[in-house]
């Protein structure tokens, strides 16, 4: 009996005298951890990017915020109205609307909800420029890139798993939480086009292409501090809770908002390689 566990202790790759033991599954789990950051960095073309207004929705709050930012934007143009009951109703298509706002005037005259404006497949087909644009931009990790982090990840936190004591939950997150579609560096690239862009008094009525960026950037605090009827026609009463400071949150793109009833998705669009 004793000679058969003395055999498989000898055989064990987990002794802590082999390489492939605890200080092997610790480096795997490191290299995992580092790969994820690595990958998940990511690598801005331009310190100020000049972005359209719906590329700095997607960036900034999802495929819901673009959707916000073109009611935004349709109604400094007098595409749609407010009614009673914060009802939005869609009149004539506008001229000089851009194509996700046709999307979605035509989704609104179909009777699809506000709320469900982001899924409509017209109204994501109309987003995958803007989306496309990002990537140009190394704003958003391609496909491939995220398929990467993840791989490293979870190989990653194997190896942190099978360590054991604290490092077993820092391997537990690594396999379980997934790789968000925006990279870590279009966190400060945001900072940046808020400060370009701030939310200023009477925005509101400087036109659709300041409108537009305005609700792209500023999200749900811009819909209440310059058109609270289409915030409340949105379901928007109450401004998002801060963060580190500022008015309002990030969005994380594969999953929750940025405070208030921001939510949506993100990661519609195409591919494109890093």
């Amino acid at each position: 009996m004793t000679g058969s566990i003395v055999a498989a202790e000898d055989w064990s790759i987990f002794d802590e005298n082999s390489w492939l033991g605890v200080p092997g599954l610790l480096a795997l789990a490191a290299a995992g951890l580092l790969g994820r950051l690595l990958l998940q960095l990511g690598r801005p073309r331009l310190r100020h990017p000049r972005l359209s207004a719906f590329a700095w929705a997607y960036l900034a709050g999802g495929a819901e915020r673009v959707t916000r930012a073109a009611l935004a934007g349709l109604r400094a143009q007098g595409g749609i109205a407010v009614l009673p009951g914060h009802i939005l109703h869609a009149s004539a298509p506008q001229p000089y609307a851009e194509p996700v706002e046709v999307a979605v005037l035509h989704a609104l005259s179909v009777g699809v909800r506000p709320v469900l404006l982001s899924q409509d497949p017209a109204v994501i087909a109309a987003m995958i420029p803007h989306i496309e644009e990002l990537r140009r931009e190394h704003l958003l990790l391609s496909p491939r890139r995220r398929r990467a982090a993840r791989i490293v990840s979870v190989v990653g936190g194997i190896g942190g798993v099978l360590v054991g004591t604290f490092v077993f939950f820092v391997g537990l997150a690594m396999i379980f939480i997934k790789v968000g579609e925006r990279p870590f560096l279009a966190r400060s690239v945001l900072t940046r086009g808020r400060r370009r862009y701030p939310l200023e008094r009477g925005w509101a009525h400087r036109g659709p292409t300041v409108v537009r960026t305005t609700v792209a950037l500023h999200g749900d605090a811009a819909l209440l501090d310059g058109d609270v009827e289409l915030a409340h026609a949105l379901g928007v009463h109450h401004p998002p809770p801060p963060s580190n400071g500022r008015r309002g949150r990030d969005f994380d793109l594969d999953g929750g908002g940025d405070g208030g009833s921001d939510g949506g998705g993100g990661g519609c669009g195409g591919g494109g390689g890093d």
